[in-house]
């Protein structure tokens, strides 16, 4: 069961992330990840299942373009609402990356595996990347410091 709360929200995206599901990202000796439980410390390395919503028709266009010129599907993309994705944090060494899982129409209906942060240029958003970067970073996207604060306090 999703529990979504909103993170973060301007004209050009909104920004939720799931308050239940919380993923502890460093495996043990045996390659197993744990749930993070709500009354447990978070660990350094965590993962949170977040949807993004992207606001402005345009950029959505240029979404499924780049999904055509990647030779990816685009068969229902004409009603393309959401992507789901895992942000994932190194508390200990401040870092962060997010990692794109799938797409969504407007009935939560899975659509396709998601590419919304491949090499699009220029990117859809700004800020936001698949590779280890700073969360205080200046270049980080709010919506990344928002959620990096929500869950740090």
């Amino acid at each position: 069961m999703w529990n979504w709360k909103t993170v973060y929200e301007d004209d050009t995206c909104a920004f939720y992330c799931d308050l239940s599901n919380l993923i502890d990202t460093a495996g043990d000796e045996e390659g197993c990840y744990a749930g993070a439980e709500h009354y447990m410390p978070l660990p350094d390395r965590c993962g949170i299942w977040t949807s993004l919503f992207l606001k402005k028709k345009a950029v959505k266009k240029r979404y499924v373009t780049a999904r055509k010129k990647g030779g990816l599907t685009t068969s229902g993309y004409e009603d393309y609402h959401y992507s789901l994705c895992l942000v994932e944090f190194d508390r200990k060494d401040m870092k962060y990356r997010v990692i794109p899982a799938a797409d969504y129409d407007e009935k939560d209906q899975q659509i396709g595996e998601s590419v919304l942060l491949d090499n699009i240029d220029p990117p859809l958003i700004d800020g936001v990347t698949v590779d280890w970067s700073g969360v205080r970073s200046r270049k980080t996207h709010a919506m990344i410091k928002a959620l990096y604060k929500m869950f740090s306090a």
